[in-house]
Formats: C-alpha cells, sequence, structure tokens
C-alpha cells in the first residue's frame, strides 16, 4: 500500500475525530445536564441543526484549504459538500462542485493529494503536473495546510460581527438581587429597579453597566433608576474591590417563578399549592420570575394564581392572607411571605448520599464513600433553609456564603467549624448540626476545592428580559475579534489544563453525541444562540486541527516547516511511523470522546423518573 494511500484514510479518520473532540470546553459550558436525547418532531428539528452545525464547520474548514489550493494554482478536480456518492454538481474551470449524499462536512481533493509530495517510501520524486501540490514550494503547500484552520478562526469572527450588527439579544440592566450588607443596599438598590442611567450616560443593557463602571470601578456614580415606573435618582459608591457582583451586590440573576411552601397552615398551603410547582400567572397577568411575582402580589390583597405543577397540568387557586403571620429572623420582606410563598431556590431537592459526583459505586468495585455532611447531618429533601448560624437564608446563594463562611483554612488540609442548620419541616422548625469538608469538584471543567455539604437546591436562577443591543459594522469587528481572541485563549488554556490534568478530562472531552446535544441544546434557544454555539465549536475545531499530531493539518505545518529548515522532505519511513503514531492517537481520542459521551448519557438516563 502506498504512503498516500495510507495517509488518505488517516486523514479521514482524523477528520472524523477532530470534529467528534471540537466539543472542548463547550460540553463543560453547555449547562446543567439535560434529559436524554429524545426523538420527536422537536427531536428530529434539532437533530437536523445539529447535524447541519457538524457539517457546516467541516465545510468550512475545506474550505480554507480549497481558497488556498486555487489561489497557488492546484489542481482540485473535486470540492464536495457531503460525502458518498455525487447527486447534483456542476463543473467549473476544471472543478467539479458537487453535493454528496452524506451531508456530514465535505472535502477537497486536490491534484498531488498526499501532502507528503506522493513520495512512496523513501524514492525519488516522479514526475508531477505544475498544478500538483506536491511540486509547490514549501510556503505555498504551508498556507494551503493552514488554510483549514485559519478558515475555522476566522469565520467566527465574521459571524460574531453579523450577530452584533444584527442586534444581539442582551440581558436589560435590571437589578436581579441586592445581597445584604453589600454597596448596592446602602445605596438604596433594590431587587427589580433598572438602572437607567449611569452620571447621565444612558445603560439599557448590563454591558452598557459595565461599560459605565469599567473606566473607574471605584468611583461614586449617580444612578437613574426606575421603580414601579417612576424615575429615581441614588448616589452610589462602589466598594474599594471594584465593580462586580460579589463586591457591590448587584446581580441580574432572580429566582424563577418557582414557589415553595413550608407552612402547611399558610394560605398557599391550605389551597394546596407544592414546593416546587410554578405560579404562571397572577390574576391573569404573566409571571416569568420571583420579582414579577412579588411586583404582582404586592398589588392584590386576594390574588388569584395560575398555577402550574410539575407535570404541566394548570389549575387556579385564590389567597387571602387573613390573619395569618409568616415565621420570620430578620428575613428580607416580601409580599409573597404573608400568603406563605418562599422562593424555591431555598428548599432542598435532593441529599445525596457521598459527595462523589458519580453517583453510588458499583457493587464490589469500591468501599462505600462516607456520607455527605447533608446526610450525616439528617438533612431531608424538602426542607426549607430557613438559617445558618443565626443568619436568616433568602436564596440558596446565602447559604453558601454561609457554608463558606465556616471554612478554617484552604487546600487539601482545609477544614470547616461545625454550623448550626435550622430548616422548616412539616411547618415545625428543626436544628440541625452540620459540618461542611473540603471537597473537590469540578466547575466549568476544571478541578477545583470548596466547602460543601452534598445538597442541591429545588429551584433554579434566571436572567431578566433580553432585549437587542446593535452596534456599528466597525465595533462589531472589533468585538467579535476580541472576542474570538478570548475563546481561543481559554480553549489552548483549556488544553494546557487537560496536560497538567488541572481539568477533569470526561468534563472537556466530547464526542459525536456531545455535539449533537450541545447543536440541539443552542437551537432549541433561538438563532443567536445556535450561532454562537457554532462560532465556538469553529474556534475549538480550528486550534484542535493545529496540534501537532500527523493526522492533523497541524502534523503536516510541523513537517512542512522542517522540510523548510533542513531543505528537504522529512523521510519516509519516519513519516509513516508518525503517521501510524498519529493514528493510535487519534484511535485514543475518539474512545475516549465515545466513552464520555456513553457515560453522560447513561447518567441522565438513570437520573430519569
Amino acid at each position: 500500500m502506498r504512503l498516500g494511500q495510507r495517509w488518505t484514510g488517516a486523514r479521514r479518520l482524523g477528520a472524523v475525530a477532530i470534529c467528534a473532540a471540537a466539543g472542548l470546553s463547550g460540553v463543560a459550558w453547555a449547562g446543567p445536564a439535560g434529559p436524554p436525547l429524545a426523538w420527536s418532531v422537536d427531536g428530529a428539528r434539532n437533530l437536523f441543526a445539529a447535524l447541519f452545525l457538524v457539517s457546516a464547520l467541516v465545510f468550512i474548514h475545506e474550505s480554507g484549504h480549497f481558497f488556498f489550493a486555487k489561489l497557488f494554482g492546484v489542481g482540485v478536480p473535486v470540492y464536495s459538500f457531503g460525502f458518498g456518492r455525487r447527486l447534483f454538481g456542476v463543473e467549473y474551470r476544471g472543478t467539479d462542485y458537487r453535493v454528496s449524499a452524506l451531508p456530514f462536512g465535505g472535502y477537497v481533493r486536490m491534484e498531488g493529494a498526499d501532502p507528503y509530495g506522493n513520495l512512496d517510501e523513501g524514492a525519488d520524486p516522479v514526475e508531477q503536473a505544475p498544478t500538483s501540490y506536491a511540486v509547490k514550494p514549501v510556503w505555498q503547500r504551508f498556507l494551503i495546510m493552514f488554510g483549514g484552520p485559519l478558515f475555522n478562526l476566522v469565520f467566527p469572527v465574521a459571524l460574531f460581527t453579523t450577530l452584533y450588527v444584527a442586534g444581539e439579544p442582551t440581558e436589560i440592566s435590571e437589578v436581579g438581587d441586592v445581597l445584604p450588607d453589600s454597596a448596592a443596599e446602602a445605596a438604596g438598590i433594590r431587587a427589580g429597579d433598572q438602572l437607567l442611567a449611569v452620571d447621565g450616560v444612558e445603560t439599557p443593557t448590563w454591558i452598557d453597566v459595565d461599560a459605565a463602571f469599567g473606566d473607574d470601578p471605584t468611583r461614586a456614580r449617580t444612578l437613574r433608576v426606575l421603580r414601579d415606573g417612576a424615575p429615581l435618582e441614588l448616589r452610589y459608591q462602589p466598594p474599594a474591590e471594584g465593580y462586580g457582583a460579589e463586591g457591590t451586590g448587584l446581580t441580574w440573576f432572580r429566582p424563577s417563578n418557582r414557589v415553595g411552601v413550608d407552612e402547611p397552615a399558610s394560605p398557599a398551603g391550605q389551597a394546596g399549592i407544592q414546593t416546587g410547582e410554578r405560579v404562571v400567572a397572577v390574576d391573569g397577568a404573566e409571571i416569568a420570575d420571583w420579582i414579577a411575582l412579588e411586583r404582582a402580589l404586592a398589588a392584590s390583597a386576594a390574588p388569584t394564581l395560575t398555577v402550574q405543577a410539575v407535570d404541566g397540568a394548570r389549575r387556579e387557586v385564590r389567597l387571602s392572607a387573613g390573619d395569618w403571620l409568616p415565621r420570620s429572623l430578620g428575613h428580607r420582606s416580601s409580599p409573597a411571605h404573608r400568603f406563605g410563598l418562599v422562593t424555591a431556590s431555598v428548599f432542598i431537592d435532593e441529599v445525596k448520599d457521598s459527595l462523589e459526583d458519580g453517583g453510588p459505586a458499583l457493587p464490589g468495585l469500591a468501599s462505600e464513600p462516607p456520607p455527605s455532611p447533608a446526610k450525616a447531618a439528617g438533612l431531608q429533601a424538602g426542607d426549607r433553609v430557613f438559617a445558618v448560624d443565626g443568619q436568616p437564608i433568602d436564596r440558596w446563594n446565602d447559604l453558601v456564603r454561609g457554608i463558606r463562611a465556616s471554612g478554617e483554612g484552604a487546600g487539601p488540609d482545609g477544614a470547616a467549624r461545625p454550623v448550626e442548620l435550622q430548616v422548616v419541616r412539616g411547618g415545625e422548625l428543626v436544628v440541625l448540626e452540620l459540618r461542611p469538608v473540603m471537597a473537590e469538584t469540578v466547575e466549568a471543567g476544571l478541578f477545583n476545592r470548596r466547602f460543601m455539604i452534598g445538597a442541591a437546591p429545588e429551584g433554579e436562577s434566571v436572567g431578566p428580559k433580553l432585549t437587542p443591543k446593535a452596534y456599528p459594522v466597525g465595533e462589531a469587528v472589533v468585538r467579535a475579534a476580541r472576542e474570538t481572541v478570548l475563546i481561543s485563549g481559554l480553549i489552548v488554556e483549556r488544553l494546557g489544563d487537560l496536560v497538567t490534568r488541572k481539568a477533569a478530562v470526561s468534563e472537556n472531552i466530547g464526542g459525536p453525541i456531545a455535539m449533537m446535544r450541545q447543536g440541539a441544546e443552542a437551537a432549541e434557544r433561538g438563532i443567536f444562540t445556535y450561532a454562537r454555539q457554532i462560532g465556538l465549536l469553529s474556534i475549538s475545531l480550528g486550534i484542535l486541527n493545529l496540534l501537532p499530531v500527523p493526522v492533523f493539518d497541524g502534523g503536516q505545518l510541523l513537517f512542512l516547516a522542517m522540510e523548510a529548515v533542513r531543505g528537504r522532505p522529512v523521510s519516509g519511513p519516519l513519516r509513516e511511523r508518525a503517521l501510524q503514531i498519529g493514528v493510535i492517537f487519534v484511535v485514543i481520542a475518539m474512545a475516549l470522546a465515545v466513552v464520555n459521551d456513553s457515560s453522560r448519557e447513561l447518567k441522565r438516563w438513570l437520573a430519569e423518573p
């Protein structure tokens, strides 16, 4: 078998593997694990969107090779979208521009297609046509090989520019939450306020707020806010540590419209509302989050709520506060509390058996791990976390800060003192003693150590409404380029973290199923999210293809660089051995990706009720 033939097969294998692994970091950034991939009309649509995403990335990559091949006069007999049998196409100037039966990317067939130069086992070069890749100067062959990754890196700039010019949906500058004892609270800012302007500069979105604070994050500001439909001016002094959610106490995230009921005797309890259900409307007006719910309940003495059960069924209930009073320990005032409604984010949804994220160990394979602190303390699913060490808990982040404050020391030797945890269970206040432990976690695909208790909340956080924000073309290009460079840097950094074991391989390497899931989930969130996902994966594909592995473009670039330095090509036997090592690497990478995909899908399947 000729080396060129072995190269052609290996390169196709490499193309499959590099596409499968293009989900690097995207897997970790995709957010909470969703349900197993479902088959339905919507599922078929999302599957098509996922397949199109993969095809688009590969086709863009091959277009880079095609562009430079044509530029330098290399013959290109075939330029195909898809693989397999030719369906239709047109021949123009010696190239068959075709659409093939299997729409999973595409390929470019060049004269002298073996990037090694069609040299067979170290033999002398054979006569080649002037349009052959093999006879082109090293620098031209280098650019032809580099063209694929280059197009994958340049394409996101054009794509992101288009998004910015068209007006990408962006969070409006409405405050979702104000942390206790923060600079925002001291300034009188409240959850639900919209920041209209900072020092006279209009700030319709949170991007504008960040920009307004960016020049001098610690300087005192005059804020114009909109509260209950009326403008209001506030004087705000950021903390010394500068602008940021933890420092200022400002964040756009807020609890969702999922509610909890901890007192059976409350109006909500008497009406039959269950923890985990959603209030989707009050007196006929739709409710999207906790802030909207509080506003609606503040305006009604006897509201009619449209409640959506966990199974999706809806019903209407009428509430009346009467003489009932909620239990309080200095908790934040809320119109919802007088009806016995609390955000579901302070209720326990799950108490883990241990702090191991992989689920229960298989019998006989490992000793049983120690119980989680939450399980050891007697915490139960359905408990409402009321206070930690006497400090009231109104949001899940309040509990996180309380647990963090219990820490004494850091690193592997870090320890935590016991904390007093007050929970409401069946309408009764129960006091537990809980000792958090230092544990290794995986956050955004990176290993991290922090104090944990082994419990998960019932509710979730959501963002504010979105509004289109358009940019002039010049600014859009600059923003798109910066975003591409930032993402590229993060991916390179993540590759380094994988090598140094700072990042978890299982959370950062995905295969075909991971890419299909990411494409499907992005398609569900709309065209802008879908387009951004294409850009993210295109950057991943471009960077990964530059790895110095012989079956990838980066391997060929390395050989061409060596040829330029030595003045002659690398010997055939050495190239073949390198090719064999590259194929082994690719097979291992593919196997690892498939195992990771299968493991994640199995966990999702087992987690389904």
